[in-house]
């Protein structure tokens, strides 16, 4: 299927082209990208559903199978990297089928995590701060992840805001990866853990009532 078929390089330097689509595009650099990456990534498919309206005002709602949701890709010093391909569909102005074309398009690319340096947080703790003496944690094997059980399970609570309503709920992963130095599997000085994270980075908030302000947990207004 033209529309999600996508060949990508992943590097320091990495640039994007859509098969029968788009075949040209700027290179993009992203300077906090240093290090290898040793590990294959783990890709995820899941359904896409798009709309658009036709030349009769008609909307009209499309189904693709096996669409790329996300790439995970972690380099050596344990940074979890996440791409997307961003893309909008609109109708082509004509009835027959394909009567869409893609209007915008993008890789885009963050990073969501990293383990280098540790955490003064205790159990149960947030945002104590970060211990810049403890690093060097290395990571040779890609996150394991979770779309099904992240994405069905969805806590408001969490994000201590009012007045406001969540979106892309179905884009939430839980991922897992754990540290280590293979060559040195031994090394006790470095404190090597294994990770469980939340993925929620996809997720935007609207507000209900535009009247209201929006409020965290303690009061204060956040709009």
């Amino acid at each position: 299927n033209s529309l999600h078929t996508q060949h990508f390089l992943v590097s320091p330097k990495y640039s994007e082209s859509c098969c029968s689509v788009f075949t040209t595009g700027l290179a993009q650099t992203l300077t906090g990208m240093k290090f290898c990456f040793p590990a294959d990534p783990s890709i995820v498919y899941g359904n896409y559903n798009y709309s658009y309206t036709d030349t009769s005002g008609v909307v009209q709602t499309e189904h693709i199978n096996r669409d790329l949701q996300v790439v995970y890709f972690t380099d050596i010093y344990s940074n979890i990297y996440k791409l997307q391909w961003d893309f909008a569909v609109q109708n082509n102005g004509t009835k027959t089928a394909p009567n869409w074309q893609v209007s915008a398009h993008s890789w885009v690319v963050k990073k969501i995590f990293s383990a280098n340096p540790g955490s003064l947080s205790g159990s149960g703790d947030m945002r104590v701060g970060l211990d810049t003496l403890d690093t060097g944690r290395k990571a040779f094997y890609p996150p394991a992840v979770s779309s099904g059980g992240a994405g069905s399970y969805f806590d408001s609570h969490n994000y201590h805001y009012d007045n406001v309503t969540f979106a892309n709920l179905n884009s939430i992963y839980s991922l897992f990866m754990g540290t280590g130095d293979r060559e040195h599997p031994t090394y006790s000085m470095i404190r090597n853990r294994v990770y469980a994270i939340y993925d929620d980075s996809d997720i935007t908030t609207s507000q209900i009532d535009p009247t209201t302000p929006v409020k965290d947990s303690s009061g204060a207004s956040v709009s």
